[in-house]
């Protein structure tokens, strides 16, 4: 059969195509017209292939776009985009993409202006594969051994969260390593699991700010980061002289409190 194997808006590599009587024709390959998405027509690249073999033509194209460069213009490279993994189907048809898999496939690419630091998405997501078959599974064995009480509001908004990694890796084929929302998604669950941790049925988001990255106090107020680390090392410093004069007040006062020796007593062992 006859199949379309070049780019026409509005239709896909592959589908098959009725070529006219006379038409251009060099072995396998012919050239005809194809209406596109706004009905006009344009010349395209039709080839004739065993029903077997669409499958492996369109993969080939497929490869042949991404890697596809132009001598002139702006934009010259059609490479893959980094935020993307390619669509899969499950048996049935559905769009299902292995979580255990995906993951695995994933690559942390380097980019100068990613806002969030240290990026923590992929050794997240590969410390969850290592242990459950999804974010879903993981989330119920974190809520049965934390014995978080029921009821509790992080157990519905971790539940929450991770159903969305879930549907952004298997079914949106989402590379969430290089995307910086999904950064601060699984810096909230890390800090869910972290206040958590000391005490279930109390737990403590100090350093909340710190997780999530975030520049500015909440309430309106507005702190730099930079004046933030500043006061915070000055403090550090006066913290440690404060401790020092403190130990060498309470040597000096153990001197002055120490009983002295009679003359011709023997000294204290």
């Amino acid at each position: 059969m006859w199949v379309l194997a070049s780019l026409v808006e509005g239709k896909k590599f592959g589908e098959v195509v009725v070529p006219p009587p006379g038409m251009a024709r060099l072995g396998e390959y012919g050239m005809m017209h194809v209406a596109d998405s706004s009905g006009n027509n344009q010349v395209a690249l039709v080839k004739r292939v065993r029903p077997d073999d669409v499958a492996g033509l369109c993969e080939g194209l497929i490869d042949l776009a991404r890697g596809a460069e132009a001598c002139e213009g702006d934009d010259r490279v059609a490479g893959e985009d980094v935020r993307t993994m390619s669509v899969r189907y499950a048996a049935n048809g559905d769009r299902l993409r292995p979580f255990k898999e995906s993951v695995l496939e994933m690559v942390s690419t380097e980019m100068e202006d990613f806002p969030f630091e240290p990026r923590t998405c992929l050794e997240y997501l590969r410390a969850i594969q290592s242990v459950s078959e999804s974010c879903h599974s993981q989330h119920l064995a974190w809520v049965a051994q934390s014995k978080v009480p029921e009821g509790s509001r992080a157990v519905y908004e971790d539940e929450t969260l991770a159903t969305i990694l879930d549907t952004a890796i298997t079914y949106d084929a989402l590379n969430v390593a290089n995307l910086a929302s999904f950064e601060l998604l699984v810096r909230r669950r890390q800090l869910i699991a972290a206040a958590h941790s000391h005490n279930a049925s109390a737990p403590s988001y100090e350093g909340a700010d710190y997780y999530l990255g975030n520049k500015y106090r909440q309430g309106g107020s507005i702190v730099v980061s930079s004046l933030t680390d500043h006061v915070s090392k000055k403090l550090q410093a006066d913290s440690a002289i404060l401790k020092e004069r403190r130990k060498a007040a309470e040597a000096k006062a153990g001197l002055r409190g120490a009983p002295k020796a009679k003359a011709g007593a023997p000294a204290a062992s």
